[in-house]
């Protein structure tokens, strides 16, 4: 079925472009990533937009809130998953500030990492980066979790 090849073209992803099993932590492409939520909720317009035609808007934050209106997703995953898209965003906005060109990577170095912490407006004294880093995992735990709920329960309809 196009679910399972979406979802193999997922994995993919993650493996082949963000590099995750070598480099680590890519905001955008990898694990918990901003692509997670964007496939998800990719699958579901497909799935739904032919007959709720806001489901055609290429805004993320719309998209989760239209899908919760019509009841596809609930209210509170649409408000998780709308304060995960922003954390995302706003952590891969900082990251190419800091780093002063496009990357999707969290820094492996503390220093680095804090610099981008305080960008973001982590005032932890001395342990920004630690509080961003605990942060992100939490954040890319729950996207996957939010993106293994919606693939796996399209394909069990599916199958």
């Amino acid at each position: 079925s196009s679910l399972i090849e979406i979802s193999r073209l997922r994995e993919r992803m993650e493996k082949e472009l963000a590099l995750e099993s070598k480099k680590g932590r890519n905001v955008k492409l990898g694990y918990g990533g901003l692509a997670d939520i964007e496939f998800a909720v990719q699958v579901l317009q497909m799935m739904h937009g032919f007959r709720h035609p806001k489901l055609r808007s290429a805004n993320m934050l719309d998209l989760l809130r239209f899908l919760a209106t019509y009841g596809i997703i609930s209210q509170d995953e649409a408000e998780q998953s709308q304060k995960y898209y922003l954390f995302l965003r706003n952590l891969e906005c900082a990251l190419r500030i800091s780093s002063r060109h496009a990357t999707n990577y969290l820094p492996t170095d503390s220093e680095t990492l804090g610099g981008v912490a305080r960008l973001l407006g982590y005032r932890e004294k001395d342990n920004e980066g630690l509080k961003l880093f605990a942060d992100y995992e939490a954040v890319a735990s729950g996207v996957r979790s939010f993106y293994r709920k919606i693939i796996g329960v399209l394909l069990r309809t599916a199958l």
